[in-house]
């Protein structure tokens, strides 16, 4: 969608052993700010259903991009 062919010139990937969410904020919110300067959160604590797990922050991160670039078409 955004026809983005490069390369990222870094990256990093860190494993919080231990860290959970105590809870999760549910399917609409994601954070994301209509006025002033855009914010969008996504994560684990954001998951689409279910109980806070990494296909549950992929889920949140996914529907997070699908909102942003709604808002930018």
């Amino acid at each position: 969608a955004l026809n983005i062919v490069a390369e990222p010139s870094w990256t990093r990937a860190h494993r919080w052993t231990f860290a959970k969410p105590t809870g999760t904020h549910g399917d609409a919110e994601f954070g994301l700010l209509t006025s002033g300067r855009p914010l969008g959160i996504c994560g684990d604590a954001w998951c689409p259903s279910g109980a806070p797990r990494v296909e549950s922050a992929w889920l949140s991160g996914r529907r997070l991009g699908a909102a942003l670039a709604a808002t930018l078409s």
